[in-house]
């Protein structure tokens, strides 16, 4: 979920199959409590559409919101390169084997 005036990017769990979500991997300590000290995911895709400048990477801090049972992460405005691209559909593909725009 992208606000763009807000710049604001909301990250909430969803379905394993459900075609809009990223897979999340988890940093754990070496200790026996395997705590998590962290968590990453590749949403290229995702950033290009909102116009988010990658050509480095960044670090930035998250807040949980309870009420909305959502992730929220800021972003610095000075990283957006100016307009949305647009979406293009896409039919089919060999995992879903159907169109996913519109349905």
């Amino acid at each position: 979920m992208f606000d763009k005036s807000a710049r604001k990017v909301g990250l909430r769990p969803s379905n394993k199959k459900d075609p809009r979500s990223f897979a999340v991997r988890y940093m754990r300590t070496k200790d026996k409590d395997k705590a998590v000290t962290g968590a990453a995911f590749s949403g290229v895709t995702f950033f290009q559409h909102i116009g988010y400048d990658l050509s480095a990477t960044g670090q930035y801090p998250i807040v949980w919101d309870a009420e909305e049972s959502i992730f929220e992460v800021n972003l610095p405005e000075e990283k957006f390169k100016g307009q949305q691209q647009s979406l293009t559909s896409v039919e089919g593909g060999k995992k879903h084997g159907k169109a996913l725009a519109g349905d």
